[in-house]
Formats: C-alpha cells, sequence, structure tokens
C-alpha cells in the first residue's frame, strides 16, 4: 500500500504537467440564430492635457484646440453585437453612451467629437470564426485586434502572437533609422505579444487565460512643424481575458491603456476597458 501510494505521489505532478501542455485551438461559437453582446465600459482614470511641454513658439492656442486644459472624466458605454452566417462572425458596434468630457465644460456646446448620438453605428467588421480579420480601415481593425483577433493555430501554455494594432501613427514608414515624412526620429521600439498563459478548469468547461502585452514608443524632432524641439510618443496596452473552449466566447476581458506624450499637444491618459457579456 505504501508502495503504491509513492507511485501516485510520483506520477501525479507528471499528469498535471501533462495536462497543462495540452494545445488548444480558440474559436469563435455563434449561433446561426444567436446576438452575442458585449457591454464594452471604456472609464477615464487619467486624462491630463500639458499645454506648458516643451513649446518654443505656439502657432495655436492649446484652450481653443481641445476646448479645454482641464482633466477629462467619466465613461462611454458602447455594445460589440456579434451574428453568425456560414462561418463568418458579423460585428457591429452601436454608440451607447459617450460621457467622457473635460471636466467642468459644457459638452453640448464643445466640438462635434465631444457630442453623442445613442444608437448610432460606429463602425461594422466582420473575422472568420478562427479569428482573422476582414477588416482593413486602421481605426476598426484596432477594435477586432483587440478584442476579437484570435491566433488561428492551436496554442500552449506559453505561446505568443502578435495582432494587427497600431497605437501611434507618424508621417511616412515606422522606421527610427531614417527620416521620414516630417519626423527625424531619435528611437523607438515596439512590443506586440498575446500570450496563453493559464488553461484552467471550471465546471467541466475549460478556459483560456490570455494576457496582452502592446507597447510602442518613438521620440525624434519634427522638421518645421510648430517649432517644437522634441517630442516623445508613448502608447502602452495591457489586458487579461478568459475565452471559454467550449463555448466560443470572452467570459471575462479586463484591459488598462495608457497614452503619454510630450512636445505639441503634451499629455497623458489611461483608460480602463471592460467587455461584459450581455
Amino acid at each position: 500500500m505504501k508502495y503504491l501510494h509513492s507511485i501516485i505521489t510520483f506520477l501525479f505532478p507528471i499528469i498535471c504537467s501533462a495536462q497543462k501542455s495540452d494545445s488548444v485551438f480558440l474559436k469563435w461559437k455563434v449561433g446561426s440564430n444567436e446576438t452575442l453582446n458585449y457591454l464594452m465600459a471604456v472609464t477615464q482614470i487619467i486624462a491630463e492635457l500639458d499645454s506648458a511641454s516643451s513649446l518654443k513658439k505656439p502657432k495655436i492656442s492649446i484652450t481653443k484646440f481641445y476646448g479645454s486644459t482641464t482633466p477629462y472624466t467619466g465613461t462611454d458605454t458602447m455594445l460589440f453585437s456579434l451574428t453568425s452566417k456560414k462561418n463568418i462572425i458579423n460585428i457591429n458596434l452601436i454608440n451607447i453612451k459617450q460621457s467622457i468630457r473635460p471636466l467642468g465644460v459644457d459638452t453640448t456646446k464643445g466640438f462635434a467629437w465631444y457630442k453623442t448620438i445613442p444608437g448610432d453605428t460606429v463602425f461594422r467588421g466582420s473575422l472568420d470564426d478562427t479569428g482573422s480579420i476582414h477588416t482593413f480601415y486602421s481605426s476598426d481593425l484596432n477594435q477586432m485586434a483587440l478584442y476579437f483577433q484570435l491566433p488561428n493555430i492551436k496554442i500552449k501554455i506559453g505561446d505568443s502572437w502578435p495582432v494587427d494594432f497600431g497605437g501611434i501613427y507618424l508621417n511616412g514608414a515606422f522606421n527610427c533609422d531614417s527620416l521620414n515624412g516630417a519626423f527625424n526620429y531619435d528611437s523607438c521600439f515596439k512590443l506586440n505579444s498575446v500570450t496563453l498563459t493559464d488553461i484552467k478548469k471550471r465546471n467541466n468547461e475549460t478556459f483560456a487565460v490570455i494576457n496582452y502585452n502592446i507597447r510602442e514608443y518613438v521620440s525624434g524632432t519634427p522638421i518645421d512643424t510648430f517649432e517644437v524641439e522634441k517630442f516623445m510618443m508613448e502608447f502602452s496596452y495591457k489586458a487579461t481575458g478568459e475565452f471559454s473552449i467550449e463555448k466560443g466566447r470572452w467570459i471575462s476581458y479586463n484591459g488598462i491603456q495608457t497614452s503619454t506624450s510630450t512636445g505639441m499637444l503634451g499629455g497623458k491618459q489611461t483608460m480602463k476597458v471592460s467587455l461584459i457579456h450581455k
């Protein structure tokens, strides 16, 4: 009996290790008569506009350009609506409520981007049920990549893959070693990594735990643009989600997005993003 107990004790970690090394295939599963809805809540945590960053002779008024230099606050709410037809997942993003605004500013008299029309469709896109994106417009592509793109291959714990996302856009190619467009780049880097960090079992259901780690940075000197001596832009996005293998959908998804810049219209913005299955 003692010998048998020793064998079981020895084999247990091997069995657990084998389970952890199993590969999984992530796939969206939306029924032909089903509409899968996710409420997306974007909450402003930090939003500060630095009007005193390295300007020599500003040619525009920061206050007039943005409407305010005060911190932003509030939560924007939108609805992702997913339907399926012949292995294609169609996605509509609908505006529900837009309340992120400068603190104390009457947004009904502000610029168009302050105003909200509930029920408006923000964009439409589609992807294969295996997660390959069809959409190619950059603003729509970013939303699709962060929330719905899947690796389209079998993956195991520790595997990483990139998504079709770009947080910083500048003139010319994103190349730090040469002169591109209006900018002379000093340094830059880009990290785009999504990783399967764990596979969990709960109530006979399997969940893939996925971490997003995206970071982009560029610094340099604009050439004859607002006469700014130096500029820097940095973008980061970190998120964790649990994807049900059997149900083919996110069960939970939460992320933090931060943008920082110096130079013309410098500042810092941090937002919390959550997908809530409805």
